[in-house]
């Protein structure tokens, strides 16, 4: 879908626009007019059926009316409710705006749904991701993490691996791989080798991290365990993506 450019979203905003104006006297006491004495003449009946907003953009003070009538000798704008349902007259210099659009229930429905639709895509992007698991291993390598199809450019920030269940004379092999066209394979770029003790790494270490690189087409790491000694460790394994 082509969405419109910034510049026909403002035209196509401003199309529905009929007056930008600010009231010159008091309206009604009951708080349901507003007036303006550059209105008057317009004609009988102008603006019955539109939409007008009172104190656009002060996001305290703005509210919205269907108009159900025009005074044409006088400008008042008649308003199908009191300004924030108050019996108040709202006096002059209020700035208003009168549009031709109104939004139906349905309508307003619809947006909201869109709306809470984009804030997910949007939080999405901007929160981190997180998955995991246990990979047994075994003397083939198999994936530990991977991501053969992302929907975008991403960035798996760190696949942590915990090495506790090691013991002494056994080893693993690590190894990063990334694919950087859309039709390429998954291409290794690095290659670590770990020898471990009793519940880890001979340095204390029972953690090790492997930094990964923003990549567009996938990303994979791999596991594999050539010395073991009685059977085939269990590794819990955690990442987190930023997409």
């Amino acid at each position: 879908m082509k969405y419109p450019l910034l510049p026909e979203l403002v035209n196509l905003v401003e199309s529905t626009i009929v007056r930008r104006g600010t009231t010159t006297a008091a309206g009604a006491a009951t708080g349901d007019s507003i007036t303006d004495v550059a209105l008057a003449g317009a004609g009988a009946d102008s603006f019955v059926d539109m939409m007008a907003i009172v104190y656009p953009g002060e996001h305290l003070n703005v509210d919205s009316f269907d108009i159900t009538a025009f005074n044409n000798a006088t400008g008042e704008i008649t308003l199908n409710h009191a300004y924030k349902e108050v019996a108040a007259a709202m006096p002059a210099g209020v700035d208003y705006i009168i549009t031709t659009h109104k939004f139906a229930a349905d309508e307003i429905a619809a947006l909201a749904v869109t709306l809470g639709q984009v804030f997910d895509i949007v939080n999405a992007m901007l929160t981190l991701q997180e998955t995991g698991g246990v990979l047994t291993a075994s003397a083939a390598e198999q994936y530990l993490y991977v991501n053969n199809s992302p929907l975008g450019e991403f960035r798996p920030l760190t696949v942590l691996i915990n090495l506790d269940p090691m013991v002494a004379t056994e080893q693993i092999v690590v190894k990063e791989y990334y694919r950087i066209t859309a039709t390429g394979d998954l291409e290794l770029l690095d290659v670590m080798t770990y020898d471990g003790v009793d519940g880890g790494l001979a340095d204390g270490r029972k953690l090790i991290a492997v930094d990964m690189e923003p990549n567009r087409y996938g990303a994979a790491v791999t596991l594999a365990q050539p010395a073991f000694s009685g059977f085939y460790k269990k590794f819990v394994w955690d990442v987190h993506v930023k997409e």
